[in-house]
């Protein structure tokens, strides 16, 4: 539990509640971190993180070390993009039952978890992503004024089909 306490601090989670939030924290992903650190301290940890939810929700039976190493490695194998904070985010809400009520805790479950998780952070990328591109969008033509620009050229353009339309030709 110590080991997932720590981790919980160093990213600063109590400050995130939303997938935007992750975004904002600029944590390493598991697949840049898997290179400073190893492959192995990175499914350890999440074992960890396992162990911890098990310990956090004190059902009878537990999971065993098998499964938990089995769930950390696909979870290590199936979401490398996912950062520290995403991982921590994920155990969070399944302990405040985000994912729906807990009654025990085996390997499908948790990866049930990230899957939805993984879902929602991708629509979350998408919509921050057209938003940011509509914003930068908006903001060259309002300091080049090319707004004003294009819309008068429009307005000419308009004008100029109407009188040709009006006058008619003379031969």
């Amino acid at each position: 539990m110590l080991v997932y306490d720590l981790y919980s601090r160093a990213t600063n989670l109590a400050k995130v509640n939303t997938i935007g939030q992750i975004f904002q924290q600029k944590t390493l992903s598991l697949s840049v971190w898997a290179k400073e650190k190893g492959e192995e301290r990175i499914i350890q940890m999440l074992e960890y993180f396992i162990a911890a939810t098990n310990q956090y929700f004190d059902f009878n039976n537990k999971m065993s070390i098998a499964n938990s190493r089995q769930t950390a490695e696909l979870i290590y194998s199936t979401y490398l993009q996912l950062t520290i904070t995403d991982i921590l985010f994920v155990f969070r809400n399944a302990r405040l039952g985000k994912y729906g009520e807990v009654i025990g805790l085996n390997g499908g479950k948790i990866l049930t978890w990230f899957y939805h998780h993984f879902e929602e952070r991708c629509q979350v990328a998408v919509t921050e992503t057209l938003r940011e591109h509509h914003n930068a969008t908006y903001d060259v033509f309002e300091r080049s004024g090319q707004d004003q620009k294009i819309s008068q050229i429009r307005d000419q353009i308009r004008a100029a089909n109407k009188q040709e339309i009006h006058q008619k030709p003379t031969a």
